[in-house]
């Protein structure tokens, strides 16, 4: 009897969530379905309906939760099912994912976060340059320079390319880091793709074989993931971004995957069968969003509610993973926006289901 009972529970619980998962998202498509003036007196499922075949909408929802991975996914017609893994661009997402290879060059010996950048690139310079936890960490004083890559972007918006990194190499970053000049001084947080893009050059060195190939023999050898991959030009959908093999963004947001290598990548931040990868998630610095976030490396952390995540989107797509040490939840999507905001609504729904 006691037997029958916990399947009964568990059960129950499998629906709960699939049930929340469910009325969550569809909440979300409602609401953004307003915001595009659609008649507000249409029936939720027809408003769901209707943004879903203007958008050509698919969008995967994750879940880890009490050791279990549940997936759900809305298709054109508003309508979810099992997981089917789609391909994702998942944007930002990736500077954990080069975070990761960090903390692994690290614990082989080949990086220290408190090494100069300066001792892994050809800068033939006195000037000052940042460490390397600096980087990781976006106060590097860099933000999103260099300037003249706001000049390339706008050439390839006319061309018609939709990647507003596309071309840019690892020569261009490192000569565009020599002629920036940084002080000695502590920087406050500030976002970094160029930063990140560094990190990468700094990786590719340290593994003697270039970022990209350095990255896809960590995501096969070391995560196990199958579908997580730079090539653009396999997937479900029309619209990935194009890139170079030389890219110096690709480290910041070049990745593609799917719902089940980010439940699996979620799984291996989360269960520490890496245990180098706790240094990405050690609260650096502070951050003034709303008062409770600090930095890890890559990673940001809210200290409130003990949540460590990252967001990701590019022109054609949105995403999302957060996680502490018995929840995770992934969004990917293929509208650009909105929808990451669903992974935070989710996990409060999730704690507050989990309280007695």
């Amino acid at each position: 009897m006691a037997n029958q009972n916990m399947k009964r529970t568990r059960k129950q619980k499998i629906i709960l969530i699939t049930i929340i998962l469910f009325v969550i998202i569809a909440a979300c498509f409602v609401i953004n379905v307003c915001k595009k003036n659609i008649i507000s007196s249409m029936a939720s499922t027809q408003m769901i309906d209707e943004y879903t075949n203007n958008k050509g909408a698919i969008l995967t929802a994750g879940v880890i939760y009490e050791g279990r991975k549940y997936a759900i996914a809305f298709n054109k017609d508003g309508r979810f099912f099992d997981d089917k893994s789609y391909i994702y661009e998942i944007g930002s997402i990736t500077k954990t994912f080069t975070i990761s290879l960090l903390c692994k060059a690290i614990n082989d010996g080949k990086i220290s976060l408190e090494d100069t950048i300066k001792k892994h690139m050809p800068l033939d310079t006195d000037r000052h340059f940042p460490t390397i936890r600096q980087l990781a960490t976006h106060t590097a004083g860099y933000g999103n320079y260099p300037l003249n890559l706001y000049a390339k972007q706008i050439i390839l918006l006319l061309t018609g390319k939709d990647n507003p990194f596309l071309g840019y190499s690892h020569s261009e970053l490192i000569r565009d880091m020599a002629k920036k000049k940084l002080s000695d001084k502590k920087y406050k947080w500030n976002y970094s793709n160029f930063g990140i893009s560094a990190l990468g050059y700094i990786l590719g060195e340290a593994y003697e074989n270039g970022y990209k190939t350095a990255m896809e023999d960590f995501i096969r050898r070391t995560l196990g993931l199958e579908y997580t991959t730079f090539d653009s030009k396999s997937g479900d959908f029309e619209d990935y971004w194009e890139w170079d093999k030389d890219d110096a963004y690709l480290a910041a947001g070049g990745l593609k995957s799917n719902i089940s290598d980010m439940l699996r990548y979620a799984e291996i931040q989360m269960n520490n069968k890496l245990p180098y990868l706790r240094l990405s998630k050690i609260p650096y610095n502070a951050i003034s969003i709303n008062g409770n976030y600090s930095s890890g490396l890559a990673w940001l952390i809210d200290r409130e509610n003990g949540i460590v995540w990252h967001n990701g989107g590019t022109s054609s797509f949105n995403s999302f993973i957060g996680f502490d040490d018995k929840i995770a939840v992934i969004i990917l999507s293929n509208i650009p926006e909105g929808y990451a905001q669903l992974g935070p609504k989710i996990f409060e729904n999730l704690i507050l289901f989990q309280k007695p």
